[in-house]
């Protein structure tokens, strides 16, 4: 299809990270927390091969049914998204921390 229909679950799970950070805090897996952790420079770099990586990811998926095709979750491998909401999700949590980066001072 020309047009991806996105699911029930997918929409909510990008949502609830499209929500502005001020009115919806999230709370982030202790293994995923960057707290502490010594961060540098080269976490911008590691950030844009990311994002080229997703790029590349973005293009192959014009070739998928994006709907058809499913992807596990982090947060359990026994629930599914269709790989459009998966990189709907992608998109839209890389675009929370663009704006968390632009607010370090």
């Amino acid at each position: 299809s020309a047009v991806f229909k996105a699911g029930v679950l997918g929409n909510y799970f990008v949502k609830l990270m499209k929500a502005p950070a001020k009115s919806k805090p999230m709370k982030t897996a202790a293994d995923m927390n960057p707290n502490g952790s010594q961060l540098d420079v080269n976490i911008l770099d590691r950030f844009a091969e990311q994002q080229q990586r997703l790029l590349e990811l973005l293009n192959k998926a014009r070739t998928v049914n994006l709907a058809k095709t499913k992807t596990s979750i982090t947060i359990s491998k026994m629930i599914k998204l269709r790989l459009g909401d998966t990189l709907r999700f992608v998109v839209a949590h890389n675009q929370r921390h663009i704006l968390q980066g632009e607010k370090i001072e």
